[in-house]
């Protein structure tokens, strides 16, 4: 069976037939570098990723965090460079204002912390943010937004103002389809084909549900985004 990063690029090249030939992956050599540098050995999950997207990983990103395998290895050997915990698997570097770095945990979520400081690293909790619940749906996730959702001609999206710990679960039973295989705790992506209708909904941690929905028209939407508002409580997102 495919990997779990060999999956998410054939799932992205079923959209945009150009990716899989525009990424480009790390050297062997680069990726010891990384792992001398890190002192472990490599989470499988993440030595994929840098053998297919290490150096290259086309259009998917995160704000202004640098995922090359060699900005990686330059930071693991900065001298002012410590990890937060021994948990946490630095694998992208904040080049804006913010030093949000990215990082994989050890249970696969894929999640961004600020230099801290040693005094502060039993807060890691208090300021670390989940941007997605594993490798897989940071990748497919961000292709499904801009090429299934956004990609319909009518585009909604609908918020709840409170977080409701059993929100994605009440999103699936609305929708009565089965997610995408990249979903996870923290999002869930749906696809129902006989109205060509797609939503992906989010909730990270300490975080209130958000919800895509992109649809052909406007009347395909509304059954849907009504039950969202009537059984759910969200309301319509204004910018």
């Amino acid at each position: 069976m495919s990997n779990e990063i060999q999956r998410s690029i054939e799932y992205v090249a079923q959209y945009d037939a150009a990716f899989a030939h525009q990424i480009r992956g790390a050297t062997a050599a680069q990726i010891s570098r990384v792992e001398r540098a890190l002192g472990y050995p490599l989470p499988p999950v993440y030595r994929d990723y840098l053998e297919r997207m290490g150096s290259g990983s086309d259009w998917i990103g995160l704000r202004q965090v640098d995922f090359s395998v060699d900005a990686v290895a330059q930071r693991l050997e900065s001298g002012d460079w410590r990890p937060p915990s021994p948990e946490f698997t630095l694998v992208g570097v904040d080049r804006g204002e913010s030093f949000y770095d990215a990082y994989l945990t050890s249970s696969g979520e894929l999640v961004t912390i600020p230099d801290l400081g040693e005094a502060e690293g039993e807060k890691i909790a208090d300021w670390m943010q989940t941007e997605a619940g594993s490798m897989a749906e940071w990748i497919c996730g961000q292709a499904f937004q801009m090429l299934r959702v956004r990609a319909k001609h009518h585009r909604e999206t609908l918020i709840l103002r409170q977080r409701q710990e059993n929100a994605l679960a009440r999103v699936a039973a609305i929708v009565a389809t089965q997610p995408w295989w990249f979903s996870t705790a923290y999002g869930s992506y749906f696809e129902q084909a006989t109205a060509n209708i797609a939503i992906c909904a989010l909730q990270p941690p300490r975080r209130a549900l958000s919800l895509e929905l992109g649809a052909p028209s406007e009347s395909a939407a509304n059954t849907l985004r009504d039950r969202f508002i009537r059984e759910l409580g969200m309301v319509p997102y204004r910018k």
